[in-house]
């Protein structure tokens, strides 16, 4: 509250406008007690417009601006402006999406040094898989020999058989 503005505190209106119905109260910071009554006056019936005192003026107002400044409240709003909200809101998810594009980046870093690691290792692992079956089919003719005493040979000669194929034609 301003100091030396009045505010109308309390005040019922009848048909006809009674002068000691309508207080104000001031708020004047030369006032020790805060309550200084100054009355209003009023030319006649409600519909009217009232007189009464401002800082020391005498002002023309309406019933209509009297009511609005009676239920208007000057209380500051809860909270941070909405516009502040929308800031930390998006610095919010920015840094978010920078998280994430960041562990994107790493992931598909990790993914391609997996892949290139497999490559340079696929020679390594194929001779090692060479010598193993090496060493294994090595390892079956010695047992053969031991056991057979020679080699033997699978063909009954020593001349190449081609295998005919005969196709059955049929006509019609």
């Amino acid at each position: 509250m301003v100091p030396g503005r009045y505010q109308i505190v309390n005040f019922t209106l009848d048909r006809t406008f009674d002068i000691t119905q309508l207080c104000v109260h001031s708020f004047n910071r030369h006032n020790a007690s805060g309550y200084a009554p100054y009355w209003g006056i009023s030319p006649g019936p409600v519909q009217g417009t009232l007189l009464f005192l401002i800082s020391g003026h005498w002002a023309l107002t309406s019933l209509y601006d009297m009511a609005n400044d009676l239920t208007q409240r000057n209380v500051p709003v809860r909270g941070f402006r909405p516009v502040y909200y929308l800031i930390g809101m998006h610095a919010i998810m920015a840094y978010g999406l920078y998280k994430l594009f960041i562990g994107t980046r790493e992931r598909n870093e990790l993914a391609r040094e997996k892949i290139w690691s497999r490559i340079h290792l696929i020679p390594l692992l194929q001779a090692e898989e060479d010598r193993d079956q090496a060493r294994r089919y090595f390892a079956d003719k010695a047992r053969e020999k031991e056991l057979l005493g020679t080699d033997t040979k699978i063909y009954n000669s020593d001349r190449y058989a081609w295998i005919h194929i005969i196709f059955a034609w049929q006509s019609c």
